[in-house]
């Protein structure tokens, strides 16, 4: 139907411009919300996603090294099994951890109103230089019409008048087309409104990671996660995070990244 060929057309378009996250071979098809991004810190490989079931029907989900999977094992000469649930849970929570702490944010509120300020500023400025410039134009235009008054058509055309005057109303044209796409004047939310414009985009994140598709969840993980791999030998999976919105702001640098028992 029409709709749903629009929405892949934009889906394609996003892809070839490179907003979305992108996926090979069994990544795509896989369940797993880390297929693709977690990797191997004895070789180097990707981790992909294995169930196993137990005689009594339980299933388990794992993260399994590809390359000594596929028998590389001159790389990656040791199995070992990654616990997947408890490495997508732990990102999830710490995702939601960041979303909580700034959805209720002051100092996030305060930098969204002092930046709907400057922009509210900046377009006020804009139109009163347009209008400042059009008031002048229109003092330019009303003494070269008296000038034109005040003398017979060859001494105005001998003095330039006429050419002076369509100069200054083609400029005065091209202000008012200037003026007019300025728009109106943008009004700034009152602080209650925005505070709630700003919990219900991250409601709607938390709704996101409740129950969206994986590829969905997967593009949100993208934005807080850089690098994951698992260290065997450690008994870890070291996590790289990109830093925090506010955090970035106040430290101006990154940080560590985490890394916890697997």
């Amino acid at each position: 139907d029409p709709a749903t060929f629009e929405a892949v057309q934009k889906r394609r378009k996003e892809s070839r411009e490179g907003k979305l996250p992108h996926y090979r071979g069994n990544a795509m098809k896989s369940e797993y919300l880390l297929s693709g991004v977690l990797t191997c810190g004895v070789c180097g490989g990707k981790l992909t996603g294995n169930t196993t079931t137990s005689g009594k029907g339980y299933r388990t989900r794992y993260y399994a090294c590809s390359r000594h999977h596929a028998g590389y094992t001159n790389e990656c000469p040791t199995r070992y099994l990654v616990p997947a649930g408890l490495v997508e849970d732990h990102i999830l929570g710490v995702i939601r951890r960041e979303l909580g702490a700034l959805r209720d944010d002051r100092e996030l509120h305060r930098q969204v109103e002092e930046q709907l300020g400057r922009l509210r500023a900046g377009r006020s400025d804009a139109r009163e230089q347009l209008g400042r410039r059009l008031a002048s134009l229109d003092q330019q235009l009303a003494r070269v019409r008296e000038h034109v008054l005040a003398a017979d058509a060859e001494a105005a055309k001998s003095l330039g008048l006429y050419d002076q005057a369509k100069q200054l109303n083609a400029e005065r044209v091209q202000v008012e087309t200037e003026l007019a796409a300025a728009g109106p004047e943008p009004s700034l939310p009152a602080v209650p409104e925005l505070r709630a414009r700003i919990a219900a985009e991250f409601d709607r994140m938390e709704a996101l990671l409740a129950s969206g598709t994986l590829e969905e969840r997967r593009a949100l993980v993208a934005c807080y996660v850089h690098s994951l791999t698992a260290l065997p030998e450690e008994e870890t999976v070291r996590i790289g995070l990109f830093p925090g919105l506010l955090s970035q702001m106040v430290a101006g640098a990154g940080f560590e990244p985490t890394t916890f028992g697997l």
